[in-house]
């Protein structure tokens, strides 16, 4: 009785302490498990953290990849403005160079027309020239002939035309002279 009754010293009967002893250990069992529960879903929130961790890595990953990618971009963006700025810079000068060689094109173009209207005026002179020495072939002809002719005539006005060889002189045939007059232009 003596532990009773410093228990009941204290106000505390053994019942009481008792009933308190089971609610702590109700109270304890509902912590322990509410522990357990806690843990799991300590343990599930680690599962999806791992998860979401992994998945932030796996989506750093891709971002890193897509920021090179980004940067190579805008590197390959930088020289293809380049080589355009150089392409538009040629196409310039080739588009000079057209419009000069347009240019020369032309003026040998106005050349050759005019050296092709020469060469058809060396051909027409030719042709004139090749039907002057037709003509002059032909006037030397008709001239030795006529030369021919004169001195036949020549020689006719001596010749007496009868059998006769003594006749008067008044019976030969005279011929008029017209070559003199004829080839003077």
């Amino acid at each position: 009785m003596t532990d009773n009754f410093d228990i009941e010293k204290f106000g505390l009967s053994f019942e009481k302490l008792n009933n308190q002893l089971a609610n702590l250990l109700e109270k304890n069992k509902r912590l322990k498990q509410q522990n357990l529960e806690l843990q799991e879903e300590r343990i599930e929130t680690l599962r999806i953290n791992s998860e979401l961790i992994k998945d932030l890595r796996e989506s750093n990953d891709q971002s890193e990849k897509f920021q090179k990618q980004v940067v190579e971009l805008l590197s390959d963006s930088k020289l293809l403005f380049q080589e355009n700025k150089n392409l538009q810079e040629r196409n310039r000068e080739i588009s000079h160079n057209n419009l000069v060689l347009k240019k020369e094109l032309q003026e040998r173009n106005e050349q050759m027309n005019k050296l092709q209207q020469q060469v058809l005026n060396l051909d027409k002179q030719k042709n004139e020239m090749q039907q002057l020495e037709k003509i002059s072939r032909n006037l030397e002809k008709t001239l030795e002939m006529l030369e021919f002719d004169e001195t036949n005539e020549n020689d006719e006005k001596t010749i007496p035309l009868n059998d006769d060889i003594i006749q008067p002189a008044d019976k030969f045939i005279k011929v008029p002279d017209t070559t003199s007059d004829s080839f003077d232009h």
